[in-house]
């Protein structure tokens, strides 16, 4: 097979859940198999095979594992997906970006175009009995789980991958990772052994009912608690703790059971008492005594002397070294917050100086969400729910332009420029057909922006037909309010990355040599729409009339102080979630006028800017005789 061979299994684009709501009994088992990103990033993945999962796009991922692979969003929000618990259910965060999933033991490479992307879901991939079903579809065999006395095994055809089945009997909790557990990393081309075999849980039965919830709710129709489920890997076993006499467990009471004395500290781990779900010892860390909790949820019980309880495993204190920078962190914080708050004026602000209390309020929370606003080690920010990308028109040919000439102050401008992109992940060097020229221009204050000239990129370029926000009608929205916050994101642009296959055709030449942007630049065709598309998904996520976008001009506006910061913290959220930086010195808060869209607003209305009017009438008055005769 050749490494990148795959089969799409997931052609529906979308579809509503729908999960069992009652505790009918699922077969549920692990496999751990590698999933694959568009950008090429590889990792290892827990896959529960759930026949309790019904929907209809048949492969289910964790918002975590999302955010761990670094998948987008194809599609946002969504109705929330019930579960086998009753009254229970998981936020539908949207469908991810598509990728590679690659299952140890079976030939084939599957291609999931998208999947539900579900924000309470305990194990990172749940595939369900409509993914099976595509696998059918496409290879033509009908995949099947066979269960025998040495485990479990899933079928198709003629290759066949031993699974893991999980038993929730006993309360095991277990870190999916730690010093005890050994991994061996395996390349994405790489077959398992033929002698490599996985370990089997020795006890029968597996009583997870649906989709399993991150929570601490018990399923209502059972008295077994939902658990993390124990992880699997080449752990050394713990010691034994046996009962050291006949032990009276009361119905439906917790008991101490004597045991042999623990050394130290120690985390106990519980096993099969033989009462099924009704009894076990209580996983925790004792310290150092000899006794051991048991938890009996039935009734009267007798526990012989000599019944193993539980494994231990001693724990051992680990030294933190701490280091200078990390010290040098730390004692910098209440300065860098300092700075922060002077940055956005909050001491000087008229409003909040009638309200101390409230000033005080909205200082934690600036706190609470400081890793908004950019700073020296991170001043442009950078998001994965979307990507930019060019699309050319049929019969398309490159554009090449020569490097502009620049002087001195020019090329040292430039240079500080490009060695902040290069720092920021903005731009990388590379080979094109395409170059486009650096064309300086001059910000109010008199320093450099440089911008590419895409002219005849732009050409040849595909339309986005995505339709900007009317300024009249946002203006008009502002009706009512007295409070205003203006918000600006540090280089708005550059937060959306660019699809690989569009990097080459973005390429610009300098005098220090060719780059391409790998975030999306100013400039370039249909960039303004898609990051008013971007804006605008996430606001009408928030669903409030009191966010304002166009483009990347937000603001948020409110009749009064109390409203207002609670809409100022659900837009710090919104960019903080969407990897978008703020610049402190150009956000104003809490402002009761604001310059918007080249207009002032007040609690009065709408007016010209100052400044504006200002320059017209300081217009100078036309001298030349000829010029009167003319008139």
């Amino acid at each position: 097979m050749r490494p990148w061979e795959r089969d799409t299994v997931n052609q529906i684009q979308s579809g509503e859940c729908a999960i069992p709501t009652r505790n009918t009994a699922h077969q549920h088992v692990y496999i751990f198999g590698q999933v694959r990103s568009d950008e090429g990033k590889v990792t290892r993945a827990k896959i529960l095979l759930d026949s309790g999962n019904l929907t209809k796009i048949g492969v289910v991922i964790s918002d975590e594992f999302r955010k761990k692979m670094g998948l987008g969003l194809a599609k946002m929000g969504g109705r929330k997906v019930g579960t086998a618990g009753a009254g229970l259910g998981m936020t539908r965060i949207g469908m991810s970006q598509p990728f590679d999933l690659k299952i140890p033991g079976l030939r084939k490479v599957f291609r999931v175009k998208q999947a539900i992307v579900l924000k309470e879901l305990t194990d990172e991939i749940n595939l369900g009995t409509s993914f099976l079903q595509k696998v059918q579809e496409i290879t033509g065999k009908s995949p099947s789980l066979k269960f025998h006395a040495k485990g479990t095994s899933l079928n198709l055809g003629k290759e066949s991958v031993e699974l893991i089945k999980k038993v929730i009997q006993c309360n095991r909790l277990e870190p999916d990772e730690g010093p005890g557990v050994k991994r061996p990393a395996k390349s994405w081309d790489q077959q398992p052994s033929k002698k490599a075999k996985v370990e089997q849980a020795k006890e029968p039965g597996d009583q997870y009912v649906g989709i399993t919830r991150r929570s601490k709710q018990m399923n209502a129709e059972s008295p077994v608690p939902r658990m993390r489920p124990r992880s699997i890997g080449q752990r050394s076993r713990g010691a034994p703790i046996f009962a050291g006499e006949d032990t009276q467990l009361k119905a439906q009471s917790l008991t101490f059971v004597r045991t042999q004395k623990l050394s130290g500290e120690a985390l106990v781990e519980a096993v099969p008492l033989g009462y099924g779900a009704e009894a076990c010892a209580v996983t925790a860390v004792y310290d150092g005594i000899n006794r051991v909790a048991i938890l009996n949820q039935g009734g009267h019980k007798v526990l012989p002397k000599g019944t193993q309880i539980g494994e231990m495993y001693p724990l051992q204190l680990a030294k933190l070294e701490v280091t200078d920078e990390a010290v040098k962190e730390v004692r910098d914080e209440p300065g860098e917050l300092d700075k922060l708050y002077k940055d956005l004026k909050l001491d000087e602000n008229e409003l909040l100086g009638k309200h101390p209390k409230m000033l005080s309020q909205i200082k934690e929370m600036i706190k609470k969400y400081k890793e908004v606003f950019s700073s020296p080690e991170q001043a442009i920010g950078r998001t994965n729910l979307m990507e930019f990308d060019v699309t050319l028109t049929e019969g398309a040919r490159p554009v090449k332009q020569r490097v502009r000439p620049l002087n001195p102050k020019q090329k040292d401008s430039l240079r500080a420029q490009l060695d902040l992109w290069e720092k920021e992940d903005v731009i990388e060097r590379c080979e094109s057909p395409w170059a486009s020229a650096m064309v300086p221009a001059l910000k109010k204050g008199g320093a450099i922006r440089w911008a590419v000239d895409y002219r005849g990129l732009n050409a040849v370029t595909v339309a986005d037909a995505y339709p900007l926000p009317n300024i009249g009608e946002n203006l008009d929205n502002l009706q009512g309010s007295r409070v205003y916050s203006t918000l600006d994101a540090s280089a708005a642009y550059n937060t959306i990355p660019v699809a690989k296959r569009a990097r080459p055709l973005l390429a610009f030449v300098t005098p220090f040599g060719s780059f391409c942007f790998k975030r999306m630049p100013f400039g370039a065709k249909n960039a303004g729409a898609t990051y008013s598309r971007f804006i605008d998904l996430l606001i009408q996520k928030l669903r409030t009339p009191h966010i304002l976008a166009y483009v990347d001009d937000v603001i948020v506006h409110t009749p009064n102080l109390y409203l207002h910061m609670r809409e100022l913290e659900k837009t710090l959220q919104m960019h903080l979630e969407a990897g978008i930086k703020l610049n402190a010195g150009k956000t104003h808060l809490f402002q009761p006028s604001a310059e918007y869209l080249g207009y002032e607003v007040d609690a009065n209305g709408i007016h010209m800017q100052e400044g504006y009017v200002e320059k017209i009438l300081q217009w100078p008055v036309p001298k030349l005789p000829g010029l009167h005769r003319l008139l």
